[in-house]
């Protein structure tokens, strides 16, 4: 960010760290949030020493247009982010705000008016809930499902066979209630064959929603079925 420098005299009214006290306390919790309470030695000395450097800086200005233009620069900052909330988010924000509090502070003590009130630091939004949310499993002490001796006679005597696509429903519970199959034209025998072994056999752990509870939930899944030798 651009901003315009003055070289004036120190003035005789400068602003000191407690006329921004709110903001600073800001940037220290937003800190203290990013690193759950155990914020480094070099970022609290980073804090400590910025301070005095820059309200030297800004207590160098004079011109009331330079000391405006760059508050409203620095609280347009703070209305823009990229990509969803974060921890680091509220600490560029905070120090954003610090800047906004010094530049007006400065600006009300060369034009001899009351400030505007320091920038509040947004409130953080809340994290959502993590999804827990996933597909029936299947148990795999079920398996196999399918057998040689599973293969329809008629299937046998028509020397028939192929892929067979099926989609199961499973319970709560991860029992198989339901069962659809889709096979070559002609092949109701080794679509009738295929349910009728994963309703007997095929077991699951249920499906769970976005809190983690078991549910109701779908299994695709194939079978090709080939003639013994």
């Amino acid at each position: 960010m651009a901003l315009l420098v003055a070289a004036a005299p120190q003035a005789s009214h400068a602003i000191t760290v407690s006329d921004c006290a709110g903001s600073w306390k800001d940037y220290l919790n937003a800190l203290d949030a990013y690193y759950d309470g155990n914020v480094p030695d070099e970022d609290v000395t980073e804090v400590l020493s910025t301070g005095p450097i820059n309200l030297e800086f800004i207590n160098s200005i004079d011109d009331p247009e330079n000391l405006s233009e760059s508050a409203k620069e620095w609280r347009r900052q703070m209305g823009q982010r990229s990509g969803p909330p974060s921890d680091y988010d509220q600490i560029t924000t905070a120090r954003q705000g610090m800047y906004v509090c010094m530049y007006e502070q400065r600006l009300a003590e060369v034009q001899g008016v009351e400030a505007e009130p320091e920038p509040a630091a947004p409130a953080r939004e809340p994290e959502p809930e993590p999804d827990l949310s996933g597909p029936p499993t299947i148990v795999a002490s079920s398996l196999p499902w399918f057998t040689s001796d599973d293969y329809p006679a008629s299937a046998l005597r028509a020397e028939r066979q192929g892929e067979v696509r099926y989609i199961l429903t499973i319970d709560a519970g991860g029992k198989v209630r339901g069962c659809q199959a889709d096979g070559p034209e002609g092949a109701a025998d080794l679509e009738s064959a295929t349910c009728d072994a994963l309703m007997a056999r095929a077991q699951f752990n249920p499906a769970t929603d976005a809190r983690g509870k078991p549910t109701v939930g779908e299994f695709e899944g194939s079978i090709k079925w080939t003639l013994p030798n």
